[in-house]
């Protein structure tokens, strides 16, 4: 049962730094799998070494540093839209025959 415990421990962390390096380099714009497994890791926190929980703790830290950023880029990506649309309105107009709706 031991090793069950470890090896499911050890998948949790390994999911969580790589979840977090994908949201943070911007490969991912979903943090709800990384917030699920953040939510699968603290279920464990009780039965972890206090190293291991240090080790969570640094995951953690991290985790949250993703998710600030993936937040960064979904909030500049709105801001960004009505200036595309814009754009992509002006371009349409002057390249097609027919008049735009909406």
């Amino acid at each position: 049962m031991q090793n069950n415990h470890a090896s499911r421990r050890d998948v949790l962390f390994a999911r969580l730094e790589v979840l977090s390096w994908r949201l943070q380099q911007g490969e991912d714009n979903d943090p709800h799998r990384l917030l699920t497994t953040t939510a699968e890791a603290m279920e464990l926190v009780p039965e972890l070494s206090d190293a291991d929980r240090l080790i969570l703790m640094d995951r953690l830290g991290r985790a949250q540093a993703a998710v600030e950023a993936a937040q960064q880029r979904i909030v500049a990506r709105m801001e960004a839209l009505p200036a595309e649309r814009r754009a992509l309105r002006g371009y349409v107009s002057q390249h097609t025959s027919r008049p735009l709706t909406g």
